[in-house]
C-alpha cells in the first residue's frame, strides 16, 4: 500500500475507517482487502504489542459521508471519486476542503481517467487501483 496513516485515536479500541463507494461489489471488496493485508497489520499493532480493529462505515455518497464526517469520529476516509452526487476531483476537493487534516484513500480504477499528481497534490494518503477496473 505504501503510505500508514495515523494510528487509532488515542483512547479508542478501534481505527474507524469511512468508506465512500456506491457500488456494492467494489465496497465489500475494500472490506474484504482491508481485512487481509499487511498494510492493515502495521497499522493496527500498537508499540505496546495491543491490536486495535478496524470499523467500516460505509456511505454510498458525498453527502452521506460529510454527515459521518462531521459527526467526528473517523480517523480515515477511503474515497471513490464517482459518486451518484459528485464526480472526479469535485469530489475529493469537497472533502479536502472541509477536513484538510483527514487522511484520505482515493478508490480509483486501473484505468482511471483522473490525474495521479493532482490527485496526490491534494494531500491525498494513497490511491488504491480497485481490482479488475
Amino acid at each position: 500500500m505504501g503510505y500508514v496513516c495515523p494510528s487509532p485515536t488515542p483512547g479508542t479500541e478501534n481505527f474507524r475507517i469511512l468508506l465512500v463507494e456506491d457500488n456494492p461489489a467494489d465496497a465489500e471488496t475494500v472490506r474484504f482487502q482491508l481485512q487481509k493485508s499487511d498494510w492493515t497489520d502495521a497499522l493496527l499493532s500498537s508499540a505496546e504489542g495491543s491490536r486495535s480493529e478496524i470499523h467500516v462505515t460505509h456511505v454510498r455518497t458525498l453527502k452521506s459521508a460529510l454527515g459521518v464526517l462531521e459527526g467526528g469520529g473517523v480517523d480515515a476516509v477511503f474515497l471513490d471519486l464517482g459518486l451518484p452526487d459528485s464526480m472526479g476531483i469535485r469530489t475529493l476537493d469537497s472533502v479536502r476542503g472541509r477536513y484538510p487534516k483527514m487522511p484520505i484513500v482515493v478508490l480509483a480504477g486501473n484505468h482511471s481517467y483522473l490525474d495521479e499528481e493532482e490527485i496526490k497534490s491534494r494531500g491525498v494518503c494513497h490511491i488504491w487501483k480497485k481490482e479488475g477496473r
